[in-house]
């Protein structure tokens, strides 16, 4: 194993945090598997911990699949294990998607797509029934969904959705750390367009309502939260980006009331 002083402060076991255990099989001439444990920020950048170059594939010494898992749950108490999306894809696209038609591999990513932007175990099977609905029609996709319903939505790897886990574990300690979720382009732009009124409600002195023709959302003002998806995967959205920017105006924060 190697790692530094300095590596290693990213562990910051003051908070709990999402952790990464990968392997590489193509840095070794002889195939032994690079073992990388490392951890992402709020900015999605990867801080590495330690790495490790393991010649056999026994759970004593290899941390990858039911090793990984196995190993994870033994050295990290009340651990919750993510499976990696990227990973889900790749197995899905090696497996099957040699047999679509390049106007179907879109459709099917979208769908694979949904699946992991599910937001609570309700929308999850609201989207699996979705896919299902679909891939019943399909000849080609029907061996996809059955698949992905065997090895990824049952057992010790069915996690990798973003629920409520994605956007909330990230270091403070660490001034490389990234500890504030930055909007990318979409997001502020978004934020602008939603920074109007007509998009919002008050529920109360700290939740909002937001509506448009598509969809509704619950923001709270003093946690910076939002329900939406992208919240969840980003730890920020354009529709908090808008209620900030709406709040903060003089013209309707001292906003006169009606007879006062």
């Amino acid at each position: 194993m190697v790692t530094t002083k300095k590596l290693l402060t990213n562990l910051d076991s003051n908070l709990p945090g999402c952790y990464h255990i990968d392997a590489n099989y193509k840095l070794v001439k002889n195939g032994f598997p690079l073992l990388v444990f490392a951890r992402t920020d709020a900015e999605h950048k990867i801080h590495p911990i330690a790495f490790c170059l393991s010649s056999h594939e026994q759970e004593t010494d290899f941390n990858a699949c039911d090793a990984s898992y196995n190993a994870a749950v033994k050295l990290f108490e009340n651990v919750d294990i993510l499976m990696c999306y990227f990973h889900v894809v790749s197995n899905c696209k090696k497996k099957h998607f040699n047999v679509f038609p390049n106007s179907k591999k879109k459709i099917v990513k979208n769908y694979l797509r949904n699946l992991h932007m599910s937001t609570s175990g309700t929308n999850m099977t609201q989207n699996l029934v979705d896919f299902r609905d679909y891939a019943v029609t399909q000849r080609e996709c029907s061996g996809l969904y059955y698949y992905l319903k065997k090895s990824w939505l049952i057992g010790r790897f069915r996690y990798w959705q973003i629920t409520d886990h994605l956007a909330k574990y990230y270091s403070v300690r660490q001034q490389n750390f990234a500890t504030i979720p930055v909007p990318d382009s979409k997001a502020k732009k978004y934020g602008e367009i939603f920074s109007i009124q007509k998009y919002f409600k008050r529920i109360d002195k700290e939740s909002w309502k937001f509506n448009d023709s598509t969809s509704h959302f619950i923001l709270n003002l003093k946690s910076q939260k939002c329900n939406c998806k992208f919240y969840y995967k980003k730890g920020v959205c354009g529709h908090l980006i808008g209620l900030n920017k709406l709040v903060s105006k003089d013209e309707f924060v001292r906003k006169a009331k009606r007879g006062g």
